[in-house]
Parts: C-alpha cells; sequence; structure tokens
C-alpha cells in the first residue's frame, strides 16, 4: 500500500491554472479539458476526491478513465480495480448507480405490502 510520503513525491508543479472545484463541477467539459493537461497523479487525486461525492461522481469517473491503472492504484489503492472498471464503462455505471438509486425507493406503501407479505 502507498503512503502519504510515496504519494507526495510524485507531486509537481500544475502546468495549467485550475479554476475552482464548483467552477469544475458546473462545466464538465472543461474539467475535461484541464484534467487532461494535468500531470496523471494530480488527474488521479481530483478524480477521487469527484468519485467520493456523489454529485461530482460522474466527473471522478471521467478523470479516471484518463488515467492508467497504476496511478490510479497510487492515489485510490485497493480500491483501483473497482474504479478503473467503472471509469472503463462510464454509462453503464451511471445508469446502474441511477437505478439503484431511483429503483429502490422506499415509501409507506411499499413497507406495508413488504409487512403484509
Amino acid at each position: 500500500m502507498q503512503t502519504q510520503k510515496q504519494i507526495s513525491e510524485f507531486k509537481t508543479e500544475v502546468p495549467v491554472e485550475i479554476p475552482s472545484i464548483d467552477q469544475l463541477a458546473s462545466s464538465p467539459s472543461v474539467a475535461l479539458d484541464i484534467g487532461a493537461k494535468l500531470p496523471a497523479i494530480q488527474r488521479a487525486q481530483i478524480a477521487k476526491f469527484c468519485y467520493q461525492r456523489v454529485h461530482m461522481r460522474e466527473l471522478g469517473l471521467r478523470l479516471a478513465n484518463m488515467c492508467d491503472r497504476h496511478t490510479l492504484r497510487l492515489v485510490f489503492g485497493s480500491g483501483v480495480d473497482a474504479i478503473y472498471k467503472q471509469s472503463r464503462q462510464v454509462e453503464k455505471t451511471l445508469s446502474e448507480l441511477s437505478s439503484r438509486r431511483h429503483g429502490g425507493n422506499i415509501t409507506l406503501v411499499s413497507l406495508a405490502t413488504r409487512v403484509e407479505e
């Protein structure tokens, strides 16, 4: 497992000016253009930051898609296999996450139906 010290060895100067996270989230195409110009380790770090926030997960997956498995492993650690697979199938992943989120709503009616069964 990579330590914070090992990860910090990869930090370099950022070759582009990065807008605030709010600006990146509101304009995914701009975020992807900026992400493409960043060093791989920083792109992976931003991908992780975004992935950990539900409203920014798509951006995180799309940025992770621009990273190789090794770089993702440095940042995501043992979760790399899931992230790598999801980032290579972004549309499918988002569809599955959406159907889970919207298909499994618990209401009083659905709860009562379950209790009666």
